[in-house]
């Protein structure tokens, strides 16, 4: 039997960030847990706040958990150090530090999608997911969001689209062989 798993971003994940082109970005703040690691980032411009995170989906029925990256609107606190997110049981509070600032103008937005399969003792799996947002600035300068495959549900974040995983890395978790893999790069349109 084949698992088939749709990790894409969702209609309203699309949107938020089809909304960020041609605005300023002033601000990228994060949760963070370590060097270019983070629980959650805010993309800050003059009008909006947008909130990326990797809202770890688990399939107990494969004994397993995947990645899922959301976007979404978000305020933060006045000080603009905190923000929350709803929960079953209330909601988390994150505390954010300044990563990068007055970073220009989205130029553009792409998305880094995997097309892979493989083979573990939960049976064969074939899975299609948005891995990673390329935010692209005028000048040529980008900042680079990567799910990364934990239970915590972790982001990786950079500058320098060479420090993407392969598709090998991003799935080493499930598979020491992927059976096939391939990577796309789409550009979204405004």
């Amino acid at each position: 039997m084949t698992n088939k798993l749709n990790l894409l971003l969702d209609t309203n994940s699309k949107e938020q960030l089809k909304g960020l082109v041609g605005e300023h970005l002033g601000r990228v703040l994060t949760e963070s847990v370590g060097s270019e690691m983070a629980l959650l980032a805010v993309l800050e411009t003059k009008n909006r706040k947008v909130l990326i995170r990797n809202n770890v989906d688990l399939h107990f029925e494969y004994g397993d958990e995947f990645i899922q990256l959301v976007v979404s609107e978000r305020t933060t606190a006045e000080n603009n150090k905190h923000v929350s997110i709803p929960q079953d049981n209330g909601e988390l509070i994150y505390e954010l530090s300044t990563q990068y600032e007055n970073l220009g103008t989205i130029a553009g937005i792409r998305i880094v999608n995997d097309r892979v399969e493989w083979e573990n003792e939960n049976g064969v799996f074939e899975a299609e997911a948005d891995v990673a947002i390329i935010i692209d600035l005028d000048g040529g300068r980008q900042i680079i969001f990567q799910a990364v495959d934990s239970l915590a549900g972790f982001i990786a974040y950079c500058d320098d689209e060479e420090m993407l995983d392969s598709v090998e890395g991003q799935w080493k978790m499930k598979t020491d062989s992927l059976k096939s893999h391939s990577r796309t790069v789409n550009s979204m349109e405004a």
